[in-house]
């Protein structure tokens, strides 16, 4: 929250001046212009008022806040709505809160940047089904194909049994035994489920041995001698496996994308009806949300291998460019491929993902799903987890020519002007246009309801991430949970990673980690809005309380001719921020709330009024600003009229002096600032009785023994004064006086306020009230103004 306006640095310069002018016409004589000079005496003044208004200056306020941030963060963790049990432990799990900084940040998201694969998805792969020389077969049927009990001919079980060598041979998955069962463990679900599939048809990973890989045919155990592996990363997409089978033949194995793989295929592959028709097949997998992959195969001559292998072991030893060389050396191999079929894997959604993207649209925070699927894939998802609704004008943009490009953005940018708009934009297409279209795809990010990128990779997710935020004056949030998200989380304003089964990568390098990504509505919604709230309450009231100290030092200099004389006893003035004005700010800052949980989580618009800033702006800042000068009028004018220095104050004839009015008007400014907690505070528990009258408690107990002038309080001015003004009747007419009248203004104005233009979180309040539990859209009867938000 930056301030509005450099408070108190300009305060000390105008108020040595009135003391010159007196000087002037014949000035005062205790003030001892004339030993000192008028050049001494006014760098005097300027440092004198300069350290009473320091006071002023919130340099607690930063102190407090960091550690009321941590005390959120910790709140946040222990949210038990946001932890899970682990199934092997049974141990519950924490979400973490790696950045607390960022607590208020939550409640300002306009955009929400989400991986599939295990963000959106449990990433439990399940073998579905597979296409193998054209012909589909569900995961059971190929055992029976195996066993030579379907109708199938030995070509086809052939086919088969190539195609199931492969699956169980093109990994970097370990057998494991779990509970007298053989499981297996990889870097990637989908390869598990994959070797699983095989394993269940028939042809069993048993695990390596030296340089073999000891393979079960149907109980029949087989040597296969593993020559290289290829291993699958980003930019390549794919993965190989190079093996010599006891026969001397050498093969090799290919799987990965179908976009990809299309282009390694031989030309009779490429060519034949078998491409044609498990395209269809795999677009037709793709409909239906299935994840697949491609797989291809070839026999390497031992007089093209040998060559090879002296090529990529000179790559692999490389000390220059080793990454390059190798590289080239494998697109040298995978070439020329025998198209075998595709696998089709099914990764089911998370729990509530749909209600918690719906959510998320309602609230009016944009949401992307940025995911390396086919397009097919990504456009079922996005239907399922309603991030497309049936209303939707879907439109697609997914051209690499760069004319061709504008034209599909134009497009789809006039159907955002018209409609709800969804727009599906392939990885391909993303480069060309933040290259040469990036107004153009910015303007259609601000339009469209939501986005899918589809054929991406990691350094495209960060690539959008990064392009949106430029453009947009919202905050971007990314979702992630793999190590191929870790750039975009750390990209984006706010990184949340998830714990999944890829590793902790991007948990770690995240600034809120979590389980599900339904945990996402209670931590934006209900976090992130009660963290904003509180950071607006504590902040402004820290402020008025300061303002309201400040004032009455300054309507005292026109009654001392500007002689620096506090008006306050030392003792208040060094302990009213640090002990008896600290209990009321640290519950407004950490305990009170507008909303209950419930009504943040049933009405996303609720979501509106933090998003946009409206909990705090110059107008609320500039409403407890007048309430400061007003209650500082009372706190200073009320004692004095009642205790009037040169005035009887007792029945007895005891008349106050300097340390009776200052001892008095402190304790009524405290009275009267705490008091005034009981009227902002929204939460009300017993801990807010606690703040207030313990902190009345201490500031008494303080004054006592100041009084007494023991221990550190022996040269106080204040001695004996206590014990006097207690005995005083009119002390305690003038304290509820002074918070009588104090409340009249804030209590005025939060009730017209409340009747004639009352904010959205009013509303909703007075819903919790009559236990109203109907969602409603106040944008629909109220549209918010456009505020200069601080």
């Amino acid at each position: 929250f930056p301030f509005p306006f450099p408070f108190p640095f300009p305060f000390p310069f105008p108020f040595p001046f009135p003391a010159f002018l007196l000087m002037l016409k014949g000035g005062v004589w205790y003030l001892q212009v004339d030993v000192e000079g008028t050049g001494a005496y006014g760098a005097k003044m300027f440092l004198t008022y300069f350290a009473l208004l320091s006071y002023c200056v919130p340099v607690s306020l930063v102190v407090i806040w960091e550690v009321l941030r941590l005390c959120q963060a910790r709140f946040i963790r222990w949210d038990t709505e946001m932890m899970v049990q682990d199934e092997e432990t049974k141990k519950w799990k924490h979400m973490e809160v790696q950045n607390s900084t960022l607590v208020n940040e939550l409640s300002r998201i306009g955009y929400i940047f989400s991986d599939k694969t295990g963000t959106l998805t449990e990433n439990k792969m399940v073998f579905d089904k597979c296409s193998v020389d054209g012909t589909i077969y569900k995961a059971k049927e190929l055992k029976d194909v195996m066993l030579g009990n379907a109708k199938s001919k030995k070509k086809e079980r052939k086919a088969v049994e190539n195609f199931l060598f492969h699956m169980a041979l093109n990994h970097s998955t370990v057998p494991v035994e779990k509970d007298g069962e053989v499981t297996f463990r990889g870097p990637s679900p989908d390869e598990e489920a994959i070797v699983i599939a095989a394993k269940d048809s028939g042809i069993t990973f048993l695990g390596k041995k030296g340089d073999n890989l000891e393979v079960s045919v149907l109980d029949k155990h087989v040597n296969v001698e593993l020559l290289h592996l290829l291993e699958f990363s980003p930019d390549r997409r794919r993965s190989s496996v190079v093996v010599r089978f006891p026969d001397g033949s050498i093969r090799l194995f290919t799987k990965g994308a179908d976009e990809v793989m299309l282009k390694l295929l031989s030309k009779e592959s490429s060519k034949s009806q078998l491409r044609e028709e498990t395209e269809k097949q795999m677009n037709s997998f793709s409909d239906i949300g299935l994840r697949t992959l491609l797989l291809g195969t070839r026999d390497i001559p031992d007089k093209e291998y040998q060559p090879w292998k002296k090529k990529y072991h000179a790559a692999s030893v490389s000390i220059k460019d080793r990454e390059r060389l190798m590289t080239e050396a494998m697109n040298e191999l995978e070439t020329d491929l025998e198209l075998q079929g595709c696998t089709a894997v099914e990764d089911k959604l998370q729990e509530d993902v749909p209600e918690t993207i719906e959510f998320c649209l309602d609230a009016n925070i944009k949401v992307w799903m940025i995911t390396g699927d086919k397009r097919e894939t990504a456009r079922n998802i996005g239907y399922c987890c309603k991030l497309f609704r049936k209303e939707y004008k879907v439109m697609n943009v997914d051209s690499d020519d760069k004319d061709e490009c504008g034209e599909q953005l134009k497009a789809a940018l006039v159907e955002a002007e018209k409609q709800d708009t969804g727009v599906i934009i392939s990885g391909k297409c993303i480069d060309v246009s933040v290259a040469y279209h990036q107004e153009l795809f910015c303007n259609l990010a601000r339009k469209a309801k939501s986005m899918i990128c589809c054929r991406t990779q990691p350094g495209q997710k960060a690539l959008v991430v990064k392009t949106v935020m430029k453009d947009s004056n919202t905050v971007c949030c990314a979702v992630g949970d793999g190590a191929n998200d870790v750039a975009m989380l750390q990209v984006a304003h706010i990184g949340i990673g998830i714990f999944g089964r890829e590793g902790s990568q991007a948990t770690r390098s995240s600034d809120f980690a979590i389980h599900k990504f339904k945990h996402l509505k209670p931590l934006i919604f209900v976090h992130g809005r009660w963290c904003m709230y509180r950071a607006a309450m504590y902040i402004q009231f820290f402020f008025y309380k300061n303002f309201t100290f400040l004032l009455p030092q300054i309507y005292f200099s026109f009654v001392s001719a500007f002689s620096g004389q506090t008006v306050y006893d030392e003792w208040i003035l060094a302990g009213y921020n640090s002990v008896y004005i600290l209990l009321t700010p640290i519950y407004l800052g950490l305990i009170d709330r507008d909303l209950n949980r419930e009504t943040c989580l049933q009405e996303p618009t609720a979501y509106y009024e933090p998003q946009k800033g409206h909990l705090f702006t110059y107008f609320t800042f500039f409403v407890w600003l007048a309430f400061s000068i007003i209650h500082s009028i009372i706190i200073f004018f009320v004692p004095w009229a009642i205790f009037e220095p040169t005035q009887a104050i007792r029945s007895d004839g005891f008349a106050g002096d300097l340390t009776t009015f200052s001892f008095i008007a402190g304790v009524t400014g405290i009275m009267v600032v705490l008091i005034q907690t009981y009227i902002i505070v929204e939460n009300w528990t017993w801990m807010i009785h606690v703040c207030v009258w313990l902190s009345i408690g201490i500031t008494l107990l303080v004054l006592y023994f100041e009084s007494t002038g023991a221990g550190w309080f022996i040269a106080s001015m204040q001695y004996g004064v206590f014990v006097e003004a207690m005995n005083t009747p009119s002390l305690y007419f003038c304290i509820l006086l002074a918070c009588g009248l104090s409340i009249v203004p804030p209590l005025a104005f939060k009730s017209i306020q409340w009747q004639i233009f009352p904010r959205d979180w009013q509303i909703f309040r007075e819903r919790e009230s009559l236990g109203i539990k109907t969602p409603v859209d106040i944008r629909a009867h109220k549209e918010p103004n456009d505020v200069d938000v601080v």
